[in-house]
């Protein structure tokens, strides 16, 4: 088998394939680069802006105290106990499976100051 046999592609209509291929590369390159560069990179915060919201209580206390309206006091309190006393538990059976599996006491207290509040 010669090389004549081997090839008999025109080379006219390689080249034009190859031209269309890079084409057609460099077209969604470009697609991709300039979705990238003009999407919406979302919102900027300064260190003043994160500050302002962050000493601005107004927001939390209001949301809080309209909760507490629409909950009855008794509920709200009974729910707190429970929390309370889920959290207590917890804690108490974490630290008995760390002084089981490390053979030490373990002082761990429940995070109780915001159910309590």
């Amino acid at each position: 088998m010669s090389h004549h046999d081997v090839v008999e592609n025109d080379i006219k209509k390689e080249l034009l394939h190859t031209l269309i291929g890079s084409v057609a590369f460099l077209a969604i390159v470009a697609l991709v680069g300039v979705t990238a560069f003009m999407r919406p990179a979302g919102q900027h915060f300064t260190k003043e802006q994160l500050n302002a919201n962050a000493s601005t209580p107004a927001v939390t206390e209001t949301a809080t105290a309209t909760a507490a309206a629409s909950t009855p006091a008794s509920t709200t309190a009974t729910a707190k106990a429970e929390v309370v006393e889920e959290n207590k538990e917890k804690v108490a059976s974490a630290a008995e499976k760390i002084e089981a599996n490390t053979d030490e006491t373990v002082d761990v207290q429940a995070p109780i100051a915001s159910a309590t509040n």
